[in-house]
């Protein structure tokens, strides 16, 4: 079984490459940084080398040229190609304004995660175009309570308090995805795992910001004895330290039965309502 990574307890490859891309951000962006916050696993002490990907967010106090934002692109688009990590590197570059925004959908000013790869590198983005992201919600949502501030101000001055009922809705718009029709035998460890987080913040009594690590450990003790056996596939699958192909990520490299993949879908409907609206 893999170790658990930590910052900053984590890795000397792993911390040197989070400080260069800090650095990175403190050339390309000059004054307009405000700040690197670092959310997710890595922050919540559950990165995994062979599955976790590494989150950051990046803060500017003002909308950046699309020209900058072309060559920052493809900056971090080369830079994430040295990531230790075998779930790559995802980050979301967006202006102080942006924190502030009431809709679920935020806008920002770039996005990289590897599907955006090719594109950032070969200039097929279009910075001149408005773009909003409904995951940011939960993102700063994360950040704000659980987050590491790597370069900057402060977590608690950048961040406003957490809107629970929009973090609610953030994290079951993206978990109805994964409920449409069989979307879940395409992505099953990932989709097992964010059902059990989803069930584990809508059974808890004081909203929280929980990881995926969490939800399986808690629905281990929680759910009905039927769905266990594929909860402990899910996070034995995510702390395994077996390297698996790019093709074979979403699986982990197992075959996973379509039955109680699909009873534990229906299960999950069930339990949460407000998902079948």
């Amino acid at each position: 079984m893999a170790n658990a990574q930590k910052w900053p307890d984590c890795s000397l490859d792993l911390k040197n490459y989070v400080n260069g891309l800090v650095e990175l951000f403190c050339i390309h962006l000059g004054r307009s940084l405000q700040g690197i916050y670092l959310h997710g696993s890595l922050a919540m002490g559950c990165y995994y080398f062979p599955k976790s990907d590494l989150d950051l967010l990046v803060v500017v106090s003002s909308s950046l040229s699309a020209q900058s934002l072309k060559t920052m692109g493809i900056q971090i688009a080369q830079y994430a190609e040295n990531c230790p990590g075998k779930g790559g590197l995802e980050l979301s570059i967006v202006t102080t304004d942006a924190l502030q925004c009431r809709d679920l959908a935020v806008p920002f000013e770039l996005h990289y995660s590897p599907m955006w790869h090719q594109k950032l590198l070969a200039g097929e983005v279009d910075f001149c175009k408005p773009k909003r992201d409904p995951d940011l919600s939960a993102h700063f949502a994360v950040v704000r309570t659980r987050g590491v501030c790597l370069y900057g101000q402060a977590i608690e001055t950048m961040f406003p308090a957490v809107d629970w009922d929009r973090f609610y809705e953030a994290v079951f718009a993206d978990i109805r995805d994964l409920l449409a029709e069989e979307s879940l035998l395409h992505s099953p460890y990932y989709g097992v795992l964010n059902f059990c987080r989803a069930l584990q913040l809508y059974s808890s009594p004081v909203p929280y910001c929980f990881s995926k690590e969490e939800g399986a450990v808690w629905a281990l003790e929680h759910l009905p004895k039927p769905f266990l056996p594929l909860v402990r596939q899910a996070l034995d699958v995510y702390r395994n330290n077996a390297p698996v192909t790019a093709q074979a990520l979403k699986t982990g490299g197992e075959c996973w039965r379509r039955e109680p993949l699909l009873r534990l879908r229906d299960y999950v409907l069930a339990q949460i309502p407000e998902l079948s609206r």
